[in-house]
């Protein structure tokens, strides 16, 4: 009976020892694999691809995945692993930052074991924004300037000489524009091909920088192909009265006369009822405008003609 006890034991140990044996070069497979799959140099991305539809690459697109790749997952894993790199965190990156060009429809595609391709559109220009800027500068100068003095209880004037005298300048730049009201360039002259907003400003704008609402954008092309599509009434250009004041806007026509229109109600509406207000008034010469801002009404001043 005590033989067959110690012979049991022997068994168990053996089996404990086999169980131990096996456990060891489980921990070991798996430890190796996990260190193959998340440490090793075989699947750290260490190649990016940025290029846009034209073969162009984007340096800020570059340097935004680049740091996402150097940062860290936990204490030690990278985010440049293959397997660790998140796509999402990426383009939410992108969509969070004001990119120069500004550029849509990015897509990233992870080429097994080390390589990224990311590819982008620019964002294709809609309006040319023609900005007048207005510059004071004083310059030296010695004329003679009037000055109104009080002498007891009479008005005199005397001459003085003036230091400095002030000069306006008035410099005009010319900015493509996005559907989301982005500057996509800075260009030398007008652009033929897309609606012409005039705006005057006291400030010069960069790539990428936000100008105008996107709704702006919306409402400014609609409002130019209803009138393409809807009446034969020839638009030069669109001119905003602020940037910051969107809720109307003037449009010269090649005419000569002027349409205000409101942006607070449909402007196929305002279109249609300038159309009507021109065949009622077919017969009246040196049109100046047609105030279309008040819903449903529509006021014209011009010259009449003579008899």
């Amino acid at each position: 009976m005590h033989i067959k006890k110690e012979a049991l034991k022997r068994e168990v140990f053996k089996k404990k020892i086999k169980l131990l044996f096996f456990t060891i070069v489980f921990l070991g497979v798996m430890a190796s694999v996990f260190y193959w799959l998340f440490f090793s140099p075989l699947f750290l991305i260490d190649h990016v691809e940025v290029k846009g539809e034209a073969g162009e690459t984007h340096t800020e697109l570059e340097d935004i995945i680049n740091r996402k790749l150097a940062e860290k997952v936990a204490l030690w894993l990278s985010r440049r692993n293959y397997f660790l790199f998140s796509k999402k965190s990426v383009l939410s990156s992108i969509e969070g930052a004001t990119l120069n060009p500004p550029i849509e429809n990015v897509y990233i595609e992870k080429k097994f074991p080390r390589h990224m391709l990311v590819t982008f559109q620019r964002k294709m220009p809609r309006l040319t924004l023609v900005a007048e800027r207005i510059v004071d500068d004083e310059e030296e100068g010695t004329d003679n300037i009037t000055k109104v003095v009080m002498v007891g209880d009479s008005v005199e004037t005397q001459e003085t000489i003036a230091d400095k005298v002030q000069k306006t300048e008035s410099i005009t730049r010319y900015y493509l524009i996005d559907d989301d009201g982005l500057v996509v360039e800075e260009i030398d002259q007008k652009k033929s091909g897309f609606p012409h907003v005039y705006i005057e400003t006291s400030s010069r704008y960069i790539r990428g920088e936000k100008i105008l609402t996107k709704d702006l954008v919306s409402g400014i092309l609609s409002l130019s192909n209803e009138f393409m599509q809807f009446s034969k009434i020839d638009i030069d250009y669109f001119v905003l009265p602020s940037i910051n004041y969107v809720h109307e806007i003037t449009v010269v026509t090649k005419q000569g006369y002027f349409l205000y229109m409101s942006l607070d109600y449909p402007t196929k509406e305002q279109v249609m009822n300038a159309v009507l207000t021109l065949q009622k008034i077919n017969d009246i010469l040196n049109l100046e405008y047609i105030d279309l801002r008040i819903e449903h009404r529509a006021y014209a001043c011009c010259n009449l003609k003579k008899p």
